[in-house]
């Protein structure tokens, strides 16, 4: 009988979106040092300094005199946003605007401080306003697409990143480019762009991080891999994301051990994360070790009780054991927790296949077939199931799904005839028999049984010509020769 085998899916990273890098933080990329106002030499001086305070506080004192001087309103602001007070900086620039619509590095600065202070769309006008008159600066239009992608206008901000870069190629540029294809969904792209950032600057885990967890999750394991060792090599804050990326990276090219290490690495940062216990029993699993499988099976159900895959593929790996007992009563509590699992309720019927409790299998295969009613494999498990307990006619009815649903199969279509034969169909035995020599006109077994349905039908000529061509097809052919012996007087 055939053995289905259960293979345990591994589980996904849950989430990337916490370790994609953040938009760029204020100040932005600059368009133009603010002016320095005429007259105050003592807090030009002390701004040059860095002595904000003193500069502040000069500029102050000016204002009161001078209401109206723009340049000291555009530079107190400026050094106000330096200094985080940002409701102060808007004030202050907005004044500065006021009293000169042409100071664009006010302009600039005041889409800063609106942005900062979340005014995103005050600070997206400010920028545009920029832009009319520097169209080619760089940095205005990475200022604009930040804004715009806090606000959510993820195209309009790609437009204005490609045209950043265009001008002035940045690691951040292509960083936060990057960012926005990945809200768009266009992850080829959002690679392409974390893959230039890191180019640009080879120090940046989180670029070769986001690249490589993206690769991954396209299907670039190669590629994904090379990144993710980069990033853990540079020092990646984020030490559990990326040992997981990369031991998932192995597992998918079919490399175990490399994937055990990893997952191994992952758990030293969270120890009791389940997703990392599960694929480390998985990957233990698929390397024979089934104490080390069991083990990481129980941890990962410490950590999450009553999880039906975790129940799984513990019993599978306890029934690998020869644990049999425990096995079955494992594979039954994970049943009992999904019932709508069909990998656990295939493994219990395995299982009973094994012990030769062959209803209970037929009761979990039928469920699970009603679960996934064009899984052929499961069908098919369970027509073989119903042939051993010489129950034909609901074996005939699944192989007859699966010759109809499946590729050509000699086999199923052998045991189909078969079915039908015992619950006395004879035409659609002969039928079935006539399609296996149709994938195989030199099928001596298919020939022998096609004679035996002509000798149930009283076709004595038919049945002797069949068997006599059977045993041309296979002069071994030890049933052929003995149904022809009975007729050795015709």
């Amino acid at each position: 009988m055939r053995q289905l085998l259960t293979k345990n899916a591994m589980i996904s990273i849950l989430s990337r979106a916490a370790i994609s890098i953040l938009l760029l933080q204020v100040p932005l990329a600059a368009v133009a040092d603010p002016a320095q106002p005429a007259g105050m030499p003592a807090a030009a001086a002390d701004f040059k300094a860095g002595k904000l305070d003193a500069a502040a506080d000069e500029l102050q004192r000016l204002l009161k005199t001078n209401p109206n001087n723009e340049p000291a309103h555009g530079l107190l602001g400026f050094i106000y946003l330096k200094q985080g007070k940002t409701t102060d900086a808007i004030g202050e620039l907005e004044a500065a605007v006021r009293l000169n619509s042409t100071d664009l590095a006010a302009h600039n600065n005041l889409g800063a401080a609106y942005f900062k202070d979340g005014r995103t769309n005050e600070a997206i006008v400010q920028y545009r306003l920029v832009l009319e008159r520097q169209p080619h600066s760089a940095g205005a239009h990475l200022n604009l697409a930040n804004a715009l992608a806090k606000a959510g206008k993820y195209p309009e901000a790609t437009t204005s990143y490609l045209a950043s870069i265009e001008i002035a190629p940045s690691a951040i540029a292509y960083k936060n480019l990057a960012f926005a294809y990945e809200q768009n969904e266009s992850y080829p792209k959002a690679a392409a762009a974390y893959r230039k950032a890191a180019d640009l600057d080879p120090a940046d885990a989180g670029a070769w991080l986001n690249a490589g967890l993206i690769e991954g999750q396209l299907g670039q394991r190669g590629k994904a891999i090379g990144a993710l060792k980069k990033a853990i090599a540079l020092g990646t804050p984020f030490v559990y994301e990326s040992h997981f990326a990369l031991a998932e990276a192995y597992g998918a090219t079919d490399k175990p051990v490399e994937a055990i290490k990893e997952y191994t690495a992952a758990l030293n940062a969270r120890s009791d994360d389940f997703a990392a216990l599960y694929n480390l029993a998985v990957m233990e699993s698929r390397t024979g070790d089934k104490d080390s499988a069991i083990a990481a099976y129980r941890k990962a159900l410490v950590s999450k009780p009553g999880d039906a895959r975790a129940l799984t593929g513990l019993g599978v790996a306890l029934d690998a054991a020869k644990n049999t007992d425990e096995a079955v009563s494992t594979l039954k509590r994970a049943v009992d927790a999904d019932p709508k699992s069909p990998e656990a309720l295939i493994a219990l019927a395995s299982l009973y296949i094994k012990i030769d409790d062959l209803p209970n299998a037929a009761s979990k295969l039928m469920t699970a077939v009603q679960l996934r009613p064009n899984d052929l494999a499961i069908r098919l498990e369970l027509a073989d199931t119903y042939m051993a307990m010489k129950q034909y006619a609901p074996a005939a009815e699944q192989y007859a799904y699966v010759a109809q649903n499946g590729p050509d199969d000699i086999d199923v279509q052998h045991s189909l005839g078969l079915a039908y034969e015992q619950t006395g169909n004879l035409d659609d035995a002969a039928k079935a028999f006539q399609a296996a020599l149709k994938i195989n006109r030199r099928d001596a077994m298919a020939q022998n049984n096609l004679g035996v349905i002509y000798e149930r039908r009283g076709n004595t000529r038919a049945a002797i010509a069949a068997y006599k061509k059977a045993i041309e097809m296979d002069p071994k052919q030890l049933e052929a020769k003995q149904n022809l012996a009975r007729f050795s007087g015709h």
